[in-house]
């Protein structure tokens, strides 16, 4: 994938996640490491698009900044 220079903006936030066997934990963090928001749902251990679903949830409900686009 070819990259421009100056045409991707730097994340204001970023969502991390701990995927466990039996709880997904994420955090909302600012640049500087700073916890904004958490939270935690089940795993889900049925079907691989069950879990795909779950982590999308978590990435539309978490509120990103405004330069973020959605997953």
């Amino acid at each position: 994938m070819k990259v421009q220079k100056g045409k991707l903006k730097e994340a204001q936030d970023y969502l991390a996640i701990d995927i466990g066997g039996t709880r997904i934990k994420y955090g909302l963090l600012d640049r500087a490491g700073m916890l904004i928001e958490k939270g935690d749902v089940a795993t889900p251990n049925e079907t691989l698009s069950e879990f795909v679903a779950t982590i999308r949830q978590i990435g539309q409900t978490v509120p990103f900044s405004s330069s973020w686009g959605r997953v």
